[in-house]
């Protein structure tokens, strides 16, 4: 009885062992980790600067630009291209534009305006931002304006172009909604153009009184030297068909003794044999 026991316990302490060195030869496995594939890094226009814009532009004019210029909406001219040279933002590439708006201490306007608002109390009111408007150069050197860039209200946008303006499409970061700039550049270029035609006609019907007086005796003196002119023009075939006439009369008879200033003419008579008293007194 003894020994079955032994036996039996033997039996339990081999299979403990084994059930041991089975679960110490198991080898852990490790979780496979997938490396995150990088975009490429997008080309900068404009110096890249932690306080400066950073919008991510697609040209989708269908040209090629070579030039990019920013300026506030109130000055006059841009300032010079932010592409380097012999760079050309290609159509539908993507880039990266950085632009460093102009801080308020850097503007003694807006300074002078920020301290009079505060004194008037009025922290409340919403102030108005200046604008800024962005000048495309294709490689044909025409070029196209988007007036009143969104800087601000845009992370990502498209530069398009159609029916002779450039406008852009985006989403705004403060309404979620998809923006479409076109019939605001549609009626900035129209506005524009009727500016243009008012000015000229006002330039045409503002001209000094002497202008017009000087127009109007030019004009006179015009109309008698033609008539003038044309005087002299007749008397001159006057004067030629003179001529030829009393050449043809002079060819009719060329004996005849013309005299110009009298205008007549004066025929050569024969000589008569003169008469003598004497008688013929010679004998037939």
């Amino acid at each position: 009885m003894k020994r079955k026991v032994l036996v039996t316990l033997c039996l339990c302490m081999i299979g403990l062992a084994g059930t041991v060195t089975g679960c110490g030869s198991k080898k852990e496995e490790t979780p496979v980790v997938e490396e995150e594939k990088k975009e490429p890094e997008l080309k900068a226009i404009g110096q890249e600067d932690k306080e400066a814009f950073k919008v991510e532009v697609k040209n989708a004019t269908g040209k090629n630009i070579k030039g990019v210029a920013i300026k506030l909406t109130d000055e006059d001219a841009y300032p010079e291209n932010m592409l380097e040279e012999g760079d050309v933002f290609a159509d539908q590439e993507s880039r990266n534009l950085y632009y460093k708006a102009l801080e308020k201490n850097e503007n003694e306007d807006v300074t002078e305006e920020s301290e009079t608002t505060e004194n008037d109390g009025t922290d409340d009111e919403k102030v108005l931002e200046q604008g800024y408007d962005v000048q495309l150069t294709f490689e044909d050197d025409s070029t196209a304006e988007l007036h009143a860039f969104p800087f601000g209200d845009i992370e990502k946008g498209d530069l398009c172009y159609a029916d002779d303006v450039a406008y852009l499409t985006y989403t705004s970061i403060e309404s979620k909604e998809q923006i479409d700039t076109k019939e605001a550049e549609l009626a900035v270029k129209q506005a524009a153009e009727q500016k243009a035609a008012e000015e000229a006609a006002a330039s045409g019907e503002e001209q000094p009184k002497e202008n017009k007086v000087t127009k109007i005796a030019s004009g006179f003196l015009g109309v008698v030297l033609l008539i003038a002119l044309a005087a002299g023009g007749s008397f001159y075939a006057f004067t030629k068909q003179k001529q030829k006439k009393q050449a043809e009369k002079e060819a009719l008879d060329p004996d005849a003794n013309y005299t110009e200033d009298k205008g007549d003419f004066e025929i050569p008579v024969e000589d008569e044999p003169e008469e003598t008293d004497e008688e013929d007194t010679e004998p037939i």
